[in-house]
């Protein structure tokens, strides 16, 4: 399939002198020849606002590039930046396009996007299929409940929950901020049993996002969700928020997620980065997510429970069990979900879902862990 027609390509002058042992050497890239993407595993591709000297996606490549190899494996290719269209609507509607050849084609994407906003483009390359996804977005905020008037890169939440025909089955916020979230957002959260984790409660424990990020297809990553001390360019800079080091291992937990298709990294406003802090930052997430890519499981769940570690934990309430399970090899937790009308009842049909070993200790100490909740009655509904 010939993506070529929809891309600005990256100028060879970038890669004059990349050395065998640099990760530029795989991006397979010359001048103008568009690269055969087909052979690749992770596919980069750029998109700029309308009116923008420079896009991210721009000033990021000197710094990624200039990187060591993420592993001696490492196939990529870098498809440019995406052409805009005569409106920032019709510019999404090719971007939804292309997510979805790439996503059919198997390929893991890594968008660099000025804005938020093209996360809804994301979103659109897996309704188009209604296929239920399970969507992480890391950022200060839900944009939620802004007003029609706000600009684009605080309503594309919004937008992906409004949409019709909606296939949203889970989604999770890591990283929230509560001072910028009202009440209100958090209720009606809470009534789709979607997920919220504050960044206070990850700050010392950021293994918990683990879980979340292994389950997701699509992942937004807003650079705001980093404090402004190691991200000062980004959109909406603030003092609180991920440190530099946990930005990197939240990407790394990303791109070792079996079932992630697409991850959206966005939304710096350049003309602040000083001394490129903001970009090589981004570039160094980027090796991460690409090496933890080289590091995934081989299988989005186990496939032989057999050969893992089984706990069963008695519980004194209306489920009166819950199984867990540890991979060792991997250090995954998982626990098996029973299916709304075998509640309370021992059958072998149930969904197993990833979770943490908090989520085990929960349940030793007889309560049934928030997150099984909140996939049983998402459960309950699609049965209903």
């Amino acid at each position: 399939m010939d993506l070529s027609v929809f891309f600005d390509p990256v100028s060879s002058v970038l890669f004059e002198g990349i050395k065998g042992n640099q990760l530029g050497s795989r991006a397979w890239t010359v001048g103008s020849t568009f690269p055969d993407w087909s052979q690749a595993d992770i596919v980069i591709l750029g998109v700029k606002e309308e009116g923008k000297k420079q896009s991210m996606a721009q000033a990021v490549r000197p710094f990624l590039y200039s990187l060591s190899l993420p592993h001696e494996n490492l196939a990529l290719a870098d498809l440019g930046d995406l052409k805009l269209k005569d409106s920032p609507e019709a510019t999404y509607d090719v971007l939804a396009y292309v997510l979805e050849q790439l996503k059919a084609a198997g390929k893991t994407v890594m968008l660099l996007s000025d804005s938020p906003e093209a996360s809804y483009a994301q979103y659109l390359s897996f309704a188009s299929q209604e296929n239920w996804i399970n969507y992480v977005h890391i950022g200060h905020q839900f944009h939620l409940h802004e007003p029609d008037t706000a600009p684009p890169h605080k309503t594309f939440n919004r937008q992906i929950f409004l949409h019709e025909p909606n296939c949203l089955f889970s989604y999770t916020n890591l990283g929230f901020q509560r001072y910028f979230v009202g009440e209100e957002e958090i209720e009606g959260l809470r009534d789709l049993h979607f997920n919220y984790r504050r960044y206070g409660e990850l700050a010392d424990k950021l293994a918990l996002a683990e879980p979340y990020l292994r389950e997701a297809q699509m992942l937004s990553f807003e650079m705001s969700a980093i404090r402004q001390t190691a991200c000062p360019a980004a959109l909406m800079p603030s003092p609180g928020g991920f440190s530099a080091l946990e930005a990197c291992q939240l990407a790394r937990y990303a791109g070792n997620s079996p079932q992630l298709h697409s991850s959206c990294f966005n939304g710096l406003s350049l003309d602040r980065d000083l001394n490129g802090q903001s970009v090589h930052l981004l570039a160094t997430m980027m090796w991460y997510f690409m090496e933890g890519f080289y590091h995934r499981p081989k299988n989005i769940q186990p496939t032989d429970l057999k050969q893992l570690r089984r706990y069963n934990v008695q519980l004194r309430a209306a489920i009166e069990q819950i199984n867990f399970y540890y991979d060792a090899a991997n250090q995954h937790w998982w626990m098996e979900v029973s299916l709304p009308n075998e509640i309370g009842k021992t059958h072998p049909k149930s969904r197993l879902i990833a979770c943490s070993e908090d989520d085990y200790q929960t349940a030793r100490h007889d309560e049934i862990p928030e997150r099984w909740w909140k996939t049983f009655h998402k459960l309950e509904k699609l049965e209903g």
